[in-house]
């Protein structure tokens, strides 16, 4: 896991250490471009990090 590693991440405002946000989206047959897949995987990461960050959402 990556907080195993604890990198640290000097640069940053927001946490001393390297995190992973991710966010995620399974094709539905709602999906009838790429661009909307994309999206919602995009809305997801976003939802992680008002979250707290260092996490995964789908």
């Amino acid at each position: 896991a990556l907080a195993s590693i604890a990198l640290a991440h000097p640069g940053s405002n927001v946490s001393p250490w390297v995190t992973l946000s991710a966010g995620h989206a399974i094709r539905s047959s709602a999906d009838l471009r790429p661009e909307d897949l994309y999206a919602r995987a995009d809305a997801a990461l976003y939802r992680a990090k008002a979250q707290g960050r260092d996490r995964v959402v789908g």
